[in-house]
């Protein structure tokens, strides 16, 4: 099992317009929408990789895509997996799109996540 050093260290955060790239994220399909997601990863600035990272609650993520700026600032937009075919919260996200940041301020994080649902049209 792989732990991601920078998803533990940290707890999530859901800045402003995260619900739009999760409806946005909702409307692709099976394993479609991975190659979705890279694509738009590498429109954004700041693209530096991509992982399948384990939090320490023991979860699993799909897909994780982490960029950074000026050499300091790190986000990392974290996806779930979309297997809750039941839809207990209306979805089939296991659970919600995560944002974990290393000196970064929420404008800067809003910034990305609005990028990011931008590069997914």
């Amino acid at each position: 099992m792989h732990r991601d050093a920078l998803l533990d260290g940290f707890a999530p955060c859901f800045p402003e317009g995260i619900e739009k790239l999760q409806d946005r994220y909702n409307e692709g399909s099976g394993t479609r929408n991975g190659a979705i997601l890279l694509g738009a990863a590498k429109k954004v600035s700041g693209y530096l990789e991509a992982a399948i990272p384990t939090t320490s609650d023991g979860y699993t993520w799909f897909w994780a895509y982490t960029f950074v700026s000026w050499g300091r600032k790190r986000v990392t937009i974290a996806f779930p997996w979309r297997t809750d075919s039941a839809k207990r919260d209306g979805t089939k996200s296991d659970r919600h799109i995560a944002l974990y940041m290393v000196n970064c301020s929420l404008y800067d994080a809003t910034k990305l996540v609005d990028d990011f649902t931008a590069a997914m049209s």
